[in-house]
């Protein structure tokens, strides 16, 4: 059976004031439902099943009801994308599963989503179903589960370690959060800092890396000063997290990483250096020994992080087996 990608895309431009004490949430939230539009603009490409829920829609009992029913229809080899962008809170902890006493939540239309009711749905995937949960909104550095990992209903007992929590979740999760817990994530009219960087990385389908690349790349291409979360959750994960982003259809995992090396792009750079690393921009000049540019026939470069300065910018070289 033909694997299959579902996809979830959730963005508020303003909330419910009158369940929220006069609250509109409007403000940083201008360009979220122009978030959802790039993202879908993204996935559609690659044969994705897509669900919108756009400000009025976006209910936390909507938004639950759509996890719920991409874990009843997806089985092991699908892949499913939850993506949202809008405001992300925190709320004193109500059954102790938080060290730092608070729970992360999503702020839907109506009601905040706690982290602890997203982590009670992630059980509900059948093994071997791969997550991709990406969160443009505060405080999203853990905003995808019970950060101290107690089962999913409270109970009287201590609090079950990591490795424990893993083998009971069936599924595979990536999160991407577009800040750490306890700080913000901008907004701008024509969009969240943290998903024009995902749409700059991705660069219409160019990007060639696997999840963990991904995140570097969000992170070189960020234009504010936050600082874009990366997790994994479940086991099994090798094979996951080695495939190209939103990857449908194999499981087959990029090839593994020969070595990396840095080079240093001036901004008036000498034209062979572009002959000599066709792949990113002409110029540069790589420390020492210049030898690590000549790969073996068959492999294969890739730039993925660029940090730019008055001078120009340092530019790190990640080289496959081909």
């Amino acid at each position: 059976m033909a694997q299959k990608g579902k996809a979830l895309l959730v963005g508020l431009k303003s909330v419910d004031p009158n369940c929220y004490g006069g609250w509109n949430g409007q403000g940083g939230c201008w360009g979220c439902e122009l978030d959802v539009d790039n993202v879908e603009a993204i996935l559609a490409p690659l044969g994705y099943d897509i669900d919108i829920l756009k400000t009025q829609q976006a209910t936390a009992a909507a938004i639950l009801d759509g996890l719920n029913n991409a874990a009843a229809a997806l089985n092991s080899g699908d892949i499913f994308v939850f993506y949202f962008s809008g405001h992300g809170g925190q709320q004193p902890d109500q059954n102790g599963d938080e060290m730092d006493g608070k729970d992360e939540t999503l702020v839907a239309y109506n009601r905040q989503i706690v982290d602890d009711e997203l982590s009670s749905i992630w059980y509900k995937f059948r093994a071997g179903v791969r997550i991709v949960m990406i969160s443009d909104s505060c405080n999203s550095g853990t905003n995808y589960r019970n950060r101290m990992n107690r089962a999913p209903h409270p109970t009287p007992m201590v609090p079950i370690p990591d490795f424990q929590v893993a083998s009971m979740m069936r599924a595979k999760l990536i999160h991407f959060g577009g800040c750490r817990d306890g700080f913000g994530s901008s907004g701008f009219t024509h969009g969240g800092a943290f998903t024009l960087a995902l749409c700059e990385a991705w660069n219409n389908g160019g990007f060639r890396g696997n999840y963990p690349d991904f995140h570097q790349a969000i992170c070189a291409k960020i234009s504010t000063s936050q600082q874009p979360q990366y997790s994994q959750y479940g086991s099994g994960l090798e094979t996951f997290r080695n495939q190209k982003p939103f990857t449908i259809a194999t499981m087959i995992p990029l090839p593994p990483v020969l070595y990396e090396y840095e080079i240093f792009l001036p901004v008036n750079p000498p034209p062979w250096l572009h002959q000599l690393i066709p792949h990113i921009p002409p110029g540069g000049i790589p420390p020492g020994d210049p030898s690590p540019v000549r790969t073996d026939a068959g492999a294969q470069e890739q730039a993925y992080g660029a940090y730019p300065n008055a001078s120009g910018s340092r530019v790190i070289v990640r080289v496959r087996r081909g």
